[in-house]
C-alpha cells in the first residue's frame, strides 16, 4: 500500500514479507471504480448468480452468531461491521454453498490451470541465503 501511496517501496523485493489484507481491498475498490458496481452486486453479478450459489455474497444476514468464553458462560461475540473488509474477508455464504463453491473453484469454472496453481501453492521467500516456505498461497491458507 506504500508503494501504491508514494511511489516508494518500503524494502526492495524479496527483502521483507509481511502478511497483509490491503491488496484484497485495494483490489475490490479497483473493482468498484472500473465497474461501477459494489463489491457486493458485483459478487452476487459475477460468481453467485451464474454459478448458482444461492446463499452466497457479500454482507449476508442473517449471519451466524460466534460465542465467546466469559468467566465460564458463553456470551455473544459483539458485531463486526464488515463492510471495511471489503474483498479480504466479507464474502460468505452457507455451508452448501460453500462447499460448491471450493467444488466449482477445483473444477476450473472460476479460474484457469494455472491461476488455480498459484492460488493453492506455498509461497517460498528466499534472503541472505535464507529459505522459508509459508502455507499461504494467493489467497488460501493452506493445511489440514
Amino acid at each position: 500500500m506504500a508503494w501504491i501511496a508514494t511511489n516508494h517501496r518500503i524494502a526492495p523485493p524479496g527483502r521483507t514479507w509481511s502478511y497483509t489484507s490491503d491488496g484484497f481491498i485495494a483490489a475490490a475498490l479497483v473493482a468498484e471504480q472500473v465497474t461501477g458496481s459494489s463489491y457486493g452486486d458485483l459478487i452476487r453479478r459475477e460468481l453467485a448468480e451464474p454459478l448458482g450459489l444461492d446463499h452466497f455474497g457479500f454482507e449476508l444476514e442473517p449471519r451466524a452468531q460466534a460465542y465467546m468464553n466469559h468467566d465460564g458462560r458463553p456470551v455473544p461475540v459483539p458485531a463486526i461491521p464488515y463492510a471495511w473488509f471489503s474483498g479480504a474477508g466479507s464474502t460468505c455464504g452457507t455451508l452448501g454453498d460453500l462447499a460448491q463453491w471450493w467444488m466449482v473453484l477445483r473444477g476450473g469454472r472460476v479460474l484457469n490451470a494455472a491461476s488455480l496453481a498459484a492460488l493453492m501453492t506455498p509461497v517460498t521467500l528466499r534472503a541472505e541465503g535464507a529459505t522459508a516456505e509459508f502455507p499461504y498461497g494467493l489467497g488460501i491458507r493452506l493445511g489440514r
